[in-house]
C-alpha cells in the first residue's frame, strides 16, 4: 500500500509540474499550447545551441516578398513582419491585436505581409477562412475581412463568410462566385509550403526581416511589450 501510494503521488506531482510549465510558456510564443501541430514530422525535436535547450537553432530562412502577398504599413520599411497566420487559431487572434497595435505606434517604419497557414487537423473552417480573406483581398479588402474574421472567430462557418463580405461592402456576387471555384486553393497551400519551408511548425509564426535583410524567426504569440522590443532591434 504505501508503494503505491508513492507511485501516485509522483505521477501526481508530474502532471501538475508539467501543467504549471504549460501554462507558464503560453503566451511567451515558445509553445503554442493548444494550437500545436507538426506540419513537418521530420523535424518533430528542435536542435539546440550546444546542448543548451534555451538556444534553440534557428532554421535557415529564406522569405521572399511577391506581388501575391497582402502587405500593409510603410510603403518603404526598415523592417517587415511576415506573419503566418491561421484565422480559428486563437493564439493567433492575440497575435492579430499585437500587429495592429504595431502597426498603430510604428507604421511608418514596418511593414505586415500577411500568409496562410491554416492547421487543417485541428481547425475545421481555417483553409475555407483563408481563401475567403484572398477572395475579399481580390476586391482590395484583405486586411478588412482578416479583421473581421478575428472578431467574429467564434462563428466561423461558410454562412459567415458571406455575411462578413456583405458587411465589408463587397460584391457579394464576386465573392461567392470566387469561394465556389476555388480559385484561391493553391495561393493558400503555396502560403502553407512557404512556411513550413521556413521552419513554421505552429501558429502563429513570423518572420521578421530587419533593415539589413537579416531574417529571425518568432515562434508564437508575444506579448506587445516583447514584439515591441523585437521591431525596435530591427529597424
Amino acid at each position: 500500500m504505501q508503494e503505491l501510494t508513492i507511485k501516485i503521488n509522483k505521477t501526481t506531482l508530474f502532471i501538475v509540474a508539467a501543467l504549471i510549465i504549460g501554462v507558464g510558456l503560453g503566451y511567451g510564443g515558445a509553445t503554442f499550447l493548444g494550437e500545436e501541430t507538426q506540419a513537418n514530422p521530420t523535424n518533430i525535436n528542435p536542435t539546440f545551441v550546444n546542448n543548451d535547450p534555451t538556444q534553440p537553432v534557428q532554421p535557415t530562412l529564406n522569405v521572399s516578398l511577391t506581388k501575391d502577398d497582402h502587405e500593409t504599413g510603410a510603403k518603404k520599411p526598415s523592417a517587415t513582419l511576415v506573419v503566418y497566420t491561421d484565422f480559428e487559431c486563437s493564439f493567433c487572434q492575440k497575435h492579430h491585436d499585437t500587429i495592429s497595435q504595431l502597426l498603430q505606434n510604428y507604421g511608418d517604419k514596418i511593414a505586415v505581409v500577411y500568409r496562410n497557414f491554416p492547421l487543417t487537423s485541428l481547425h475545421a473552417n481555417a483553409a475555407e477562412a483563408a481563401e475567403a480573406a484572398e477572395c475579399a483581398g481580390s476586391q482590395g479588402k484583405f486586411f478588412e475581412y482578416a479583421d473581421a474574421l478575428f472578431k467574429n472567430q467564434a462563428s466561423l462557418s461558410s454562412a459567415k463568410f458571406g455575411e462578413l463580405a456583405k458587411t465589408l461592402g463587397l460584391n457579394t456576387s464576386k465573392f461567392d462566385s470566387c469561394m465556389s471555384s476555388g480559385d484561391y486553393a493553391a495561393k493558400v497551400s503555396a502560403d502553407f509550403t512557404s512556411g513550413t519551408n521556413n521552419g513554421i511548425q505552429g501558429t502563429p509564426g513570423t518572420v521578421l526581416i530587419d533593415k539589413n535583410g537579416n531574417q529571425q524567426l518568432i515562434e508564437g504569440a508575444y506579448p506587445y511589450e516583447q514584439m515591441e522590443a523585437y521591431v525596435k532591434a530591427a529597424i
